[in-house]
């Protein structure tokens, strides 16, 4: 039952070789499903000739699997990391998802990974980025959000899902997305933004597998990563369009309307009524702060100053 060609290598050794007596090794059952460790020892005859060997062995399968669960969880933990490093420096959004469907593929060592966006107003989901799909399916094909999909199931219980056998899965149906592609396994979690629904992040393998809660959890952690960037995203772009929706309507008024800095060595913004009022226009204002303090009457300027210097130094 050994894994025969090492086993081989070893007694071939030992049967040959005067000088060595015994070999040490470390041996894999040929299922793949036990590894033991152990020494070969040579065994003579009554006349001192080579008849065998002797094996001792001893059952290192826990130590071995503890040790490849430690290089996947650490596998795992360097992708979070180096999504986390680009996420603070600022990456945009769909650049942060092609990696981390990359990392994800890569860290769980399967075919295919996914980012699913639920689209607004209609009950699919889009195929947002992902790896390992065939060409032309990222970013046109679309996932029901029903039980007809294991995408749509995530969605409505907002847990980890787990699949080990899609053919045999009863909890919801296989979508042609995923048996077009042959998927037997697969894991998805749900993106959040906060008490909304963003999508799904998948990854899912053709061959059958029993993914852990441990999978589930850094599947998580990635997901988590990917929403705060895309909040943070929304929150800027609705800044910015609060901003220039502002900025448009002091525009259009009659009225001169400005800012500055809090010590008033900046103009950061003015409207272009100063032009029509004034006389100056809106560039030559933002150039010159205190050119603002001439366009004041003598008699108020005094005034003036003193007030904007009380609403600069108290707040």
């Amino acid at each position: 039952g050994l894994a025969g060609s090492k086993a081989s290598r070893v007694f071939e050794t030992l049967r040959t070789r005067e000088g060595i007596e015994s070999f040490d090794h470390e041996l894999e059952l040929s299922t793949g499903t036990r590894w033991f460790e152990g020494r070969m020892t040579r065994r003579l005859d009554a006349q001192g000739r080579f008849a065998g060997v002797i094996v001792v062995a001893r059952d290192i399968t826990d130590r071995k699997l503890a040790e490849e669960e430690t290089r996947v969880r650490s596998r795992q933990q360097e992708a979070v990391v180096a999504l986390g490093r680009h996420a603070l420096a600022g990456a945009d959004p769909d650049e942060l998802m092609r990696e981390a469907v990359a990392l994800v593929a890569e860290a769980l060592d399967v075919e295919f990974a996914k980012v699913l966006e639920l689209v607004p107003g209609r009950n699919e989901l889009l195929l947002r980025a992902g790896v390992g799909w065939k060409e032309g399916c990222v970013g046109v094909a679309f996932v029901g959000t029903d039980r007809d999909s294991q995408a749509g199931y995530t969605l409505l219980t907002h847990e980890p899902v787990i699949v080990e056998d899609l053919s045999s899965e009863t909890r919801f149906h296989g979508p042609p997305l995923l048996l077009t592609h042959g998927i037997v396994s697969g894991v998805s979690v749900v993106i959040r933004l906060g008490d909304e629904l963003f999508g799904v992040l998948g990854a899912h393998t053709t061959r059958r597998r029993s993914f852990s809660m441990q999978d589930a959890t850094f599947l998580q952690s990635v997901a988590n990563m990917l929403a705060t960037v895309i909040q943070r995203r929304l929150a800027e772009t609705a800044l910015r369009e609060s901003e220039e929706r502002f900025r448009h309507l002091l525009r259009s008024i009659r009225d001169m309307v400005w800012s500055s800095s809090l010590d008033g060595s900046q103009v950061l913004f003015v409207n272009e009524a100063v032009e029509r009022i004034f006389g100056v226009s809106p560039e030559e204002f933002r150039r010159n702060p205190r050119h603002w303090y001439g366009l004041v009457h003598p008699d108020d300027r005094a005034l003036v100053e003193a007030g904007v210097k009380h609403l600069l130094t108290t707040g």
